[in-house]
This record gives structure tokens, C-alpha cells and sequence, in this order.
């Protein structure tokens, strides 16, 4: 299972380093020269500070910097500009500020371009705060416009209650406007899709037949789909302080036994890197592991533990039903337009009912009967291949402990899960 894990994982990466795509496009050196290239495509989901370029597709690549960049732009795809520019620094959620002002310093970016005309709007994100937008007017050079979050500071000290400042709509209000835009500004978010619907609205209002937009949009798509699965499990069972008194013999597993799981998953993929990335939720009922084990305790007659006093055996049965929430992250690696590989992995709630767990000595006495319902959690790890609607997927569970004997941190109740999941997507 290693080995094949392994393979996919070299696989995968091979492809990984074919995901982001030389495209025609040009940029302008710092002298405002032209030149026609290849852009390594990136979808950046921050403001890039450099791009890689190559003369030929076939040629070797080199880095561009901001310095000698001025503007450059992927062909249908995004333009970006070089400006130096006031920006609000002010930190985001959950970092606020306890001033209502923005915290500008003057910092030279490269500005994504989302509409030009006679109102022009841009775009910047950086890791450090939250996204930007500016604009410019036929009268106006680019301004940030604003809109801050931050906590009010009160008499008694710092408050926790949240506020906005929101002037970004009274600069719209001033200076981007037509008659029928007044009543949209109140409403405004400040959004790429909302800010680039109303500066389109007001340059159409204003007879900018060349207004448009540039860079292409971005949104989040969402998958829904149907799940089935079907694990391999077990249970390892380590009682190293024992149970009622009676020592067991190393680690001791159950039946390997075959169950099977149905559920559904939401996936949203995200709007940069291409689509590259994902985060799912993926709720799953898996119906009753039902096996038993053989377990030994050895009693010692004298405290040399040299002559064997009695060697029982032990059966352990454990029946186990549960509901799996797995919340996690994908990285798919697009093979064509019909077909992706992908590797994920997740963070899983188990949630057990009608779950129960025995020991029962040879001569059918009863040491241990408890219930096994509850709450425990276990990472996954998977593989999978997308072509079209349907999906499969190899999956490999982390152990998941139920340990009904609280009292002892040496007694381990491990489930254990290999498994194949097949999704088909619904919409």
C-alpha cells in the first residue's frame, strides 16, 4: 500500500509542475517598451511582485521584476499595472484596529485592472491585509477606496463590538455616478463583482462605448455529489494496564471485516491558482462493524514472573456503527478538461450509536461489557481520479480510539480503515 501511495504521490507531482501554463501575453519594461511573450500563468490570489516569462514556448524562461515592469497583461485572461499609490494597511479579521481611519503608507504594486473607461477600477491583495480596491476617474488619479473594519474604543477601555467604515460609498457618490446609479450606491458591497457591475452601469451611463472589462472574473464553484463507500476495518486493542484486574498479552486485533458507507459532498473550489484548490465537507453514515478477536492473559504463580500460573484466552466482540463528518482540503491536478487526479486530506468527526464492545473469558465469563457510543475524531488521507461526473478514491484513516475504560491512559481501543469511496456528481 506504501508503494502505491507513493507512486501516485510522484505522479502527481509530475503533473503538479504542469498546472500553471505559459500564455501568450506582453509586458512594458520600465522604459515603456513593448515586448510580446509567454506569461507563466499563476492566477494569483495575491498581487504578484514579479512574473516569469519566455520568448518562445519553446525557449528558456526568465523573471521580470516590478522594477522593470510597468504594465503587463495575460491575453483574455488579466492586465496588471505598476503604480505607487496611499494603501491602507490596516489589518483584517481578526486583527482589527481601534482607529476608525485607514493606516495608508505609499507602496509601489502591481494593481490588478478590472474595468477600464472613463471610471476606471482596480484590485490588490496581499497576505498581509485584506483586499483592496481603487479607482480612477477622468479627473482623478487612482485612489484606494475605502473600507476598514475596526473596534470602537470606549471609556472603559477597548470594546469587542464591530464597526465599518464605509466611505467608499460617499467617494462614489462624489465623483462615479450617473443619474440611475444613486440608488444602487447605498446597497453596494464592497466586492469585485458587486464594485465591477456599478463602475460598467455608470461608464454605460455616461456613453463610454469603450469602457470593459479587463481581467476575467473569478467565483467559487461548488460540486454536489453522491457518495458510497466501502471501508476495510478492524479494531487493535491494547489493554497494557489490563481490565477488572486481568493483564492481557500485547496487542490484540479483531476481524477484518468489510463495511459500507453512503453520504453526500458539498466541494467548493476556489476562485485562484487556476482552481487548483478545494476544501469539501463530506458527511458519511457507515453501517455496523460487527467482529471478534482472541485475546491472552498469562497469571504468574511467584513475583519472578518465572513459572506460568494459568493462560486464558479471552473473546472480544465489538459491533460499531457511525456517522463521519470530514471537513478537509483537495489539490487537484488537471490531466484535460474531462480528467484531474487529486491527493486531499481531512479532519474527521466520528459520531457512534448503538455501539457496544465485550470481553468474555473462555468459560463465557463476562469481565468488560460498555457501550462504545460517543464522539471521536481521526485524520484521512486520500488519492483519487475524476473523469467527468464520476469520481473514485483510495482513503486511508488514521486511527480513531474508543476507549470506554477511562481510567487507564495505557488501554487503547483503535479503529482502523482502509477504504475505496465512489462519488458521482450530481450538480
Amino acid at each position: 500500500m506504501k508503494k502505491i501511495y507513493t507512486s501516485i504521490f510522484l505522479i502527481i507531482s509530475v503533473f503538479s509542475f504542469a498546472q500553471n501554463k505559459f500564455e501568450k501575453g506582453y509586458y512594458l519594461d520600465d522604459s515603456g517598451t513593448r515586448i510580446d511573450c509567454f506569461i507563466k500563468n499563476y492566477d494569483w490570489k495575491y498581487n504578484p511582485t514579479s512574473i516569469e516569462v519566455k520568448k518562445t514556448l519553446e525557449g528558456n524562461s526568465n523573471e521580470v521584476s516590478i522594477s522593470n515592469l510597468k504594465e503587463f497583461a495575460i491575453d483574455g485572461i488579466s492586465k496588471y499595472i505598476r503604480q505607487t499609490v496611499e494603501i491602507d494597511n490596516s489589518k483584517g479579521d481578526p486583527a482589527y484596529s481601534y482607529t476608525k481611519d485607514p493606516s495608508f503608507v505609499s507602496s509601489t504594486v502591481l494593481l490588478r485592472v478590472l474595468v477600464e473607461g472613463k471610471n476606471s477600477l482596480y484590485f490588490y491583495e496581499n497576505d498581509q491585509f485584506p483586499e483592496r480596491f481603487f479607482f480612477k476617474t477622468e479627473n482623478q488619479e487612482i485612489k484606494q477606496l475605502i473600507y476598514k473594519k475596526y473596534f470602537e474604543s470606549g471609556e472603559n477601555g477597548n470594546s469587542t463590538d464591530l464597526y465599518l467604515n464605509d466611505n467608499f460609498k460617499k467617494q462614489l457618490f462624489a465623483t462615479v455616478k450617473c443619474d440611475n446609479s444613486n440608488s444602487k450606491i447605498d446597497r453596494l458591497e464592497y466586492k469585485n463583482d458587486a464594485l465591477i457591475d456599478y463602475f460598467n452601469l455608470v461608464n454605460l451611463c455616461l456613453g463610454d462605448t469603450s469602457s470593459k472589462e479587463i481581467s476575467k472574473r473569478s467565483k467559487t464553484d461548488f460540486n454536489y455529489k453522491i457518495v458510497a463507500g466501502l471501508n476495510y476495518s478492524h479494531f487493535n486493542l491494547k489493554l497494557g494496564d489490563g481490565i477488572q484486574g486481568v493483564p492481557f498479552d500485547g496487542t490484540n486485533t479483531t476481524e477484518k471485516k468489510m463495511i459500507f458507507g453512503v453520504g453526500f459532498e458539498i466541494e467548493a473550489v476556489m476562485p485562484f491558482n487556476n482552481k487548483n484548490w478545494s476544501i469539501f465537507l463530506q458527511p458519511t453514515y457507515y453501517t455496523n462493524y460487527s467482529g471478534s478477536g482472541t485475546m491472552t492473559s498469562t497469571y504468574y504463580i511467584n513475583p519472578n514472573y518465572t513459572t506460568s500460573y494459568t493462560n486464558d484466552n479471552y473473546t472480544t466482540t465489538v459491533k460499531y456503527q457511525y456517522f463521519q463528518i470530514p471537513i478537509g482540503l483537495k489539490r487537484n491536478v488537471y490531466i484535460n478538461k474531462a480528467a484531474k487526479l487529486y491527493l486531499n486530506a481531512s479532519f474527521n468527526v466520528n459520531i457512534s450509536k448503538n455501539s457496544t464492545m465485550s470481553i468474555v473469558r473462555s468459560d463465557n465469563y463476562s469481565i468488560f461489557q460498555s457501550s462504545i457510543n460517543g464522539t471521536s475524531s481521526n485524520l484521512a488521507f486520500g488519492v483519487g481520479y475524476e473523469f467527468k461526473d464520476m469520481t473514485i478514491e483510495i482513503r486511508q484513516f488514521t486511527n480513531s480510539n474508543l476507549n470506554p475504560y477511562s481510567n487507564s491512559s495505557s488501554n487503547s481501543f483503535a479503529f482502523q480503515s482502509t477504504g475505496v469511496v465512489l462519488k458521482y456528481k450530481i450538480y
